[in-house]
């Protein structure tokens, strides 16, 4: 009985580690580590009530997108420089998930919300300004 459940807890963990670091990790490491910052600083002004340091934080994730979206699209090329040596990020994210072939209309939304976010933090911000600029002369 004690094989059994050994064997049991073993597959398991071979299931999550294969998870966390054949699915989880390549993705922290390419993409979301960069997201990760600007949104804890956004997040940290948001609470502070500090709306330009999270406009500007906003700004800030969002032109992350531009800088993903390039290597993005450049998965079947691979004319960009990496910066480690190896294999291009993208390039096994995009085949595992049998995408490779849509690098590049990939890349173009992930372009698309990065320009959607920094219009919209900026609107957001000339809206706040206008709104208290409206009231304070009232």
């Amino acid at each position: 009985m004690n094989i059994t459940k050994n064997l049991i807890v073993a597959i398991l963990m071979t299931v999550v580690t294969t998870l966390l670091l054949g699915v989880a990790y390549p993705l922290v490491v390419t993409g979301l580590a960069q997201l990760l910052f600007p949104v804890a600083a956004a997040a940290t002004f948001w609470r502070r009530r500090e709306a330009l340091s999270f406009a500007l934080c906003a700004v800030w994730l969002f032109e992350n997108f531009w800088n993903i979206a390039r290597y993005m699209a450049d998965a079947r090329a691979q004319v960009l420089p990496l910066v480690g040596s190896g294999e291009h990020d993208w390039t096994e994210i995009f085949s595992r998930w049998g995408v490779l072939g849509r690098d590049t209309g990939i890349a173009g939304f992930v372009t698309l919300l990065g320009w959607l976010g920094v219009l919209i933090a900026w609107g957001w911000l000339a809206r706040r300004w206008w709104l208290e600029r409206e009231l304070g002369q009232h």
